[in-house]
């Protein structure tokens, strides 16, 4: 029976990169199709239980910035980053994304400090995520992975 490596720092298991493509792909079949909703923490709640994540938060429904601000802090988090850091392993910079990591990319406004998108590291520079110059549906930001300003592994 072959057994799964586990990080020596962490002792968590570690997924082979073609298990990470799989359940990406999976998270982004699950997902493509649906428009912008203020949806990007779901997203990132549904790839990471995709990804083998468990005891993780339920999420409100939010419908503009104003709502998701209040959604943060009445689950005590101050910003998007804050509640990821509280789940998931920060990577140190997040040029070092593997495939299916999640990514926080500015928001509309430019800044990232309170809100910001989440969107999913293809493995090649990419990020999916919803923006303002794409379809209106989640779609792949090329060379995007060198403007996000925090990632977590998954």
């Amino acid at each position: 029976m072959k057994r799964r490596a586990r990080d020596r720092q962490t002792g968590r298991y570690v997924k082979s990169l073609a298990a990470r493509v799989e359940r990406t792909e999976r998270t982004l079949r699950d997902w493509r199709e649906r428009p912008f909703q203020w949806c990007c923490v779901h997203l990132a709640r549904a790839h990471a239980r995709n990804m083998g994540h468990r005891k993780l938060p339920v999420v409100p429904d939010v419908a503009s910035a104003a709502d998701a601000v209040r959604a943060l802090k009445a689950m005590g988090y101050r910003s998007i980053a804050e509640m990821m850091d509280a789940h998931f392993e920060r990577l140190q910079a997040p040029a070092f994304a593997l495939v299916g990591d999640l990514l926080l990319l500015p928001g509309e406004d430019g800044r990232a400090d309170v809100l910001g998108a989440i969107g999913i590291a293809d493995g090649a520079g990419n990020i999916w995520a919803w923006h303002d110059a794409g379809t209106g549906k989640l779609d792949v930001i090329k060379q995007a992975q060198a403007a996000a300003v925090a990632g977590w592994r998954l």
